[in-house]
């Protein structure tokens, strides 16, 4: 049994993002399907937590859609994929430098703050957590940790669905 899927509405995004997701099809000729659905599931993460939806009154739903896509070995997901994330990759390399900044701005002040009379201490410094955007294959455990140090939320961005 063969199933053919109805294509998916390109026109309703914004002029930008469809022009994006046509351009990433065109150039590594897949169906604009697989840009365009990893681009709504890339959008949703990058929203996360910060908006939801009234259903009703007293009941709301986060911006959130979990998407796969489904075809043969070789159609081209991966390199889809890539496009896609690569945004994503570049803000959290940001996220990653300003880590590290406050990294060594915390090691400082903590020196500082050890160094100094235990009656003159003020609060300890608190250490800084690495904000993050994307993750990929990780546990639950691991999961769970990066949501509580990153409220917001985190695109999980998977190459396979297993």
């Amino acid at each position: 049994m063969n199933f053919i899927a109805t294509p998916f509405p390109v026109n309703i995004l914004p002029e930008s993002l469809h022009r994006f997701v046509s351009e990433v099809a065109e150039a590594i000729v897949c169906p604009i399907d697989f840009p365009a659905v990893m681009a709504l599931a890339a959008i949703s993460g990058a929203i996360g937590n910060t908006r939801s939806v009234v259903v009703k009154e007293g009941w709301e739903e986060p911006a959130l859609v979990y998407l796969g896509i489904i075809a043969q070995p070789s159609s081209k997901k991966s390199p889809a994929l890539k496009k896609i994330e690569a945004p994503f990759k570049e803000k959290q390399k940001e996220y990653l430098r300003e880590y590290d900044q406050a990294l060594d701005d915390y090691k400082q002040e903590f020196a500082i703050w050890e160094a100094t009379e235990p009656k003159s201490r003020g609060p300890k410094p608190e250490e800084p957590t690495p904000k993050r955007l994307l993750i990929g294959d990780a546990t639950f455990e691991a999961i769970s940790r990066l949501l509580e140090e990153n409220p917001r939320g985190l695109l999980l961005s998977l190459d396979e669905l297993t």
